[in-house]
């Protein structure tokens, strides 16, 4: 009873379970990445069950909880009143049949107050066997799935930092101009790195608030105190489940999420500037190109002209041929001047492309492989704990 008044509401706490599992499904992720060895599945509720149902049921629980303290409290002071009621009529030396109805009425109240004692007392049982053999079960799933998908990741970022730290440029002779869909495939690969970074920060972010409110939902709906004689191995799990979660809440705010995001951004401003300098290599690609063409014409029209030249008198020349052919030599000095600023793009592109992954990718995958590893430790640590302390609850799997 003296728990039950220290009950409080956390709809905020499903509501950030629902945010938790919505963020696992962010980017390339879903809730089936976090399946363990065991069959571990969030979505479809894993060995111990649907988590959020779980979660909905607590708070049903706590909800009744709730109006049912303020029932007592209500009947608590009524009852109160009809004691200063009857002081007072007693004082007064008050006929004893209002006297009598009096306490009638006191007997009845406390008879309600009984039954609301009661009422509270199966209501905080069936939150802490709902807490005991579902919800703990259920969190020792998410942590060995936590950790199992970190590890994966951690083993992923491995492999791909072995590639980035042997990128090569390829010989002059193999180089090629790039197209426009070279150039689109840049920009969308910056948009998929933007996303990445959003993705895992809301992930990040969103697994804190799940965890700070479990943890203040443990502060403050359970009991502070375990009592091994009333409830045996179950009551000590309690404080050591508090315990979890705070350390958990504070092993999270130390992830070096910050570094990942730096490197993340490093390498979208390289492919930003990839991404320009492949549109100054297409500009002058098609500068070239349209140059070259208007030199063909023009060296199509000079031969022409030159051939009618031949069939006239040497007198009827007005100098029309030199001047043609003199406009046309400029021109392809112009063509191959162009031609050579557009291999010299090439070459600039190529290598700052080179240079700038090369400078950008093996950090941001140590980034991620330092991240990861720190993730699946803290994940396994608290798996391994909370393990090893709820082996004597019993679970319930025949629900």
């Amino acid at each position: 009873m003296l728990e039950a008044g220290k009950v409080q509401l956390e709809k905020g706490f499903s509501d950030h379970s629902s945010r938790l599992l919505s963020a696992l499904s962010l980017g390339h992720w879903s809730p089936r990445s976090l399946s363990s060895p065991s069959g571990f599945d969030i979505e479809a509720g894993g060995m111990s069950g649907s988590h959020a149902g779980t979660l909905d049921r607590l708070y049903a629980w706590e909800k009744k909880l709730y109006e049912e303290v303020k029932a007592w409290e209500a009947v608590n002071t009524e009852l109160e009143r009809k004691r200063r009621l009857l002081r007072n009529l007693d004082a007064r030396g008050a006929k004893p049949d209002v006297i009598d109805k009096t306490r009638a009425s006191m007997k009845a109240l406390e008879t309600e107050i009984t039954v609301a004692v009661h009422a509270m007392e199966a209501s905080s049982a069936n939150i802490q066997k709902i807490t005991d053999e579902e919800m703990l079960p259920q969190l020792l799933e998410l942590l060995e799935g936590l950790a199992v998908m970190w590890k994966n990741m951690h083993e992923c970022h491995q492999q791909q930092l072995r590639v980035v730290m042997h990128l090569k440029l390829p010989r002059e002779s193999s180089l090629e101009a790039i197209s426009v869909s070279h150039r689109n495939t840049t920009a969308q690969l910056e948009l998929a790195l933007t996303a990445w970074q959003t993705g895992l920060g809301s992930f990040i972010a969103t697994q804190k608030d799940y965890v700070r409110s479990l943890s203040g939902w443990i502060k403050s709906s359970l009991p502070p105190d375990s009592h091994p004689k009333k409830s045996g191995k179950k009551a000590a799990v309690v404080p050591k489940i508090r315990h979890m979660s705070d350390k958990w809440a504070e092993a999270l705010e130390k992830l070096p999420l910050q570094a990942v995001s730096s490197r993340m951004k490093q390498l979208s401003e390289t492919l930003r500037e990839i991404g320009t300098k492949q549109a100054e290599e297409i500009r002058l690609q098609r500068r070239t190109e349209a140059l070259s063409k208007e030199l063909s014409k023009k060296m199509i029209s000079l031969k022409s002209l030159e051939k009618k030249q031949q069939q006239q008198q040497q007198q009827q020349m007005d100098g029309s041929v030199g001047k043609k052919k003199s406009s046309v030599d400029k021109l392809g000095e112009r063509v191959e001047i162009e031609k050579q600023r557009f291999r010299g793009a090439i070459q600039d592109t190529r290598s700052f492309t080179l240079c700038g992954l090369q400078s950008s990718l093996p950090p941001l995958f140590q980034e991620l492989q330092s991240f990861t590893e720190k993730c699946m430790e803290i994940h396994t640590a608290l798996y391994e704990e909370v393990n090893s302390y709820t082996a004597g609850v019993t679970v319930d799997h025949s629900r």
